[in-house]
């Protein structure tokens, strides 16, 4: 009876699927959910210590505080830079405006120049006789010639990572790590393999810090579903992983 049962059930559930494509897409979000809001800790990167994370953890969140970037600074991408002397890139850019940063790329193994860099920029002083502006900087330094010791340099307007973007790179790296894992035990390279460990993801984090602090806490009572702030997430959260859901 139990097994006639439960046919019968999914073939209703077919039908409705059947008539109700949006019952899919659902489905397919609600799954995708769940698969992101866990990892397995055996997939996660073991090459530092808690203690190292948290330590640069400390740094990282002191050194953003201090070289916080203001809303008006623009940052641009720089090519083609060879051998020339980090002081020579930053007096070059600094009669565009005031330089907050510039970063030169260089190789991990040799400390050399990798030929590119990231320059930071705030409006400062005057552009054609006029106050100059964000906009104004970034269409001066975007027209300029750019030219070096004799070297042409290649300037474009850099790309703003969004937190979003970090946490795709890294679910990439998990799953290709995930599925190295994977290769290992089925080709027998793992002697004794360790058992499942599922811990929350950094997106499920991040969604969980935002809900909590945009609901009304427990003193208030529940929020019901009807409150623009409970509607407003679920358009949120939903944007986001239709967006994702679909790369």
């Amino acid at each position: 009876f139990l097994g006639g049962g439960r046919a019968l059930l999914r073939s209703a559930w077919s039908n409705v699927i059947c008539k109700f494509p949006e019952v899919r897409k659902l489905r397919a979000l609600h799954a995708h959910i769940r698969q992101r809001c866990w990892e397995d800790a055996r997939d996660r990167s073991r090459s530092r210590s808690r203690s190292r994370d948290r330590r640069r953890k400390g740094e990282k969140k002191g050194s953003d505080e201090q070289t916080a970037l203001p809303p008006t600074a623009v940052r641009f991408f720089v090519k083609g830079l060879g051998a020339i002397d980090d002081c020579l890139v930053q007096k070059h850019f600094a009669r565009f405006g005031l330089l907050v940063e510039c970063n030169v790329l260089r190789d991990k193994r040799t400390k050399k120049s990798r030929g590119m860099a990231f320059v930071t920029l705030q409006p400062e002083g005057t552009y054609r006789g006029v106050r100059n502006t964000r906009q104004m900087l970034k269409e001066w330094v975007l027209t300029s010639h750019h030219e070096v010791k004799g070297v042409t340099l290649e300037v474009f307007e850099a790309e703003e990572k969004t937190a979003e973007d970090d946490e795709q790179k890294r679910e990439e790296r998990v799953e290709e790590r995930r599925r190295q894992r994977i290769e290992k035990e089925q080709r027998g390279m793992v002697q004794e393999p360790m058992a499942e460990r599922l811990v929350l993801s950094p997106w499920a984090k991040r969604w969980r810090r935002e809900i909590w602090e945009a609901l009304p806490k427990a003193s208030q009572g529940p929020a019901a579903l009807t409150e623009p702030t409970v509607q407003m997430l679920g358009r949120a959260l939903w944007h986001e992983v239709s967006k994702h859901a679909i790369r």
